[in-house]
């Protein structure tokens, strides 16, 4: 709220605060309030920064990865694809960022298939610990990648 204030809701700083706040969210269970504000700061980049800034790509992947996670995965897939074209000309295809993406989107289309009916309950019960772990990685990572990027922003 301070940064809104000072700087604006607009500036690169108040938005990359958003998305973190949003993973905080996420992480303590509170998802409808997480998919409001990876929304809210999705709709704001793309205004403000442009449908390929990095990161408005980054709240795109984000809002992806928390529907996939709530098994929302048409909505999810759309996200993914969009933010790994994005990524790829963005960034490059060998950024470690855009594998990310590609492969949490791959990651994404195995729950898809295991939630499915015809997967039997223990394939999917032995799944759901690597995207716990997996899960937690990310949102680690999308810290670090906010924290870099809110440095770049303010200098």
């Amino acid at each position: 709220a301070t940064r809104e204030k000072v700087l604006g809701v607009d500036h690169p700083s108040t938005l990359t605060t958003m998305n973190n706040l949003a993973l905080v969210l996420d992480s303590q269970g509170k998802y409808s309030e997480a998919e409001s504000m990876h929304r809210q700061t999705l709709a704001t980049s793309e205004k403000v920064l442009g449908v390929d800034h990095p990161d408005t790509l980054t709240s795109l992947y984000c809002l992806a990865h928390l529907l996939a996670s709530r098994h929302r995965y048409n909505e999810s897939t759309a996200l993914y694809e969009r933010a790994c074209a994005g990524y790829n000309t963005t960034l490059g295809k060998d950024h470690p960022t855009t594998r990310a993406c590609h492969q949490h989107f791959e990651q994404m289309l195995v729950s898809q298939r295991q939630d499915s009916p015809e997967v039997p309950p223990d394939t999917a019960l032995k799944s759901a610990g690597r995207q716990s772990a997996n899960r937690s990685g990310l949102l680690h990572g999308f810290a670090k990648l906010g924290l870099s990027h809110s440095k770049e922003n303010t200098s």
